[in-house]
């Protein structure tokens, strides 16, 4: 849902954490020599923690054993929460309209996100999503890249209950974002 207008207004919050005070759109370097992606992440980071006081909780209201409840963003940004999925596809809507690549890594009973580098779709920056509002965004990082380390050879090899979802291959397979009035 990279137009509902609260992933808008969540840019555009973190525009004030960025050292040059704006949110730019697309790649500048390969591999991100230049860290722009990764600064911007982490300015997403810090308004999420600052301005939402977003934090992780585990809800577990289903409808049957094998699925889990997912809010919008814009309900995980008002209600300052969300779980592992929520916080994975809120990050993963706002790395879009920046014009990144995000990919969700769904695992048993967990969701993480990553996003590619340079867009060249070989090097990615891994978040552990449910660590917001309690460690920082290099921690979150540090996380992301060890649970991948554990889970890509699974992911990979396309274990049960192992996947992950690329956005962009997503968009060009025909799965466009919720309409927004």
């Amino acid at each position: 849902t990279p137009t509902d207008p609260k992933v808008e207004e969540l840019i555009t919050k973190a525009a004030k954490y960025d050292p040059g005070k704006v949110m730019t759109s697309g790649y500048t370097k390969a591999k991100d020599a230049d860290h722009d992606v990764q600064q911007r992440l982490s300015d997403l980071w810090k308004a999420e923690t600052t301005d939402y006081h977003l934090t992780y909780v585990s809800t577990t209201e289903t409808f049957d054993q094998n699925s889990q409840r997912i809010r919008l963003p814009t309900e995980v940004l008002t209600g300052g929460s969300g779980n592992c999925i929520e916080t994975s596809l809120l990050y993963a809507a706002a790395a879009e309209a920046l014009g990144l690549e995000p990919v969700i890594i769904i695992i048993p009973g967990h969701a993480y996100m990553g996003v590619n580098l340079d867009g060249q779709g070989s090097n990615w920056y891994f978040i552990e999503t449910t660590m917001i509002g309690r460690y920082t965004f290099a921690d979150a990082l540090k996380e992301g890249s060890t649970e991948w380390d554990t889970d890509s050879p699974h992911v990979e090899a396309g274990d049960k209950d192992y996947g992950d979802v690329n956005v962009l291959k997503a968009r060009s397979d025909g799965i466009t974002p919720i309409p927004w009035n």
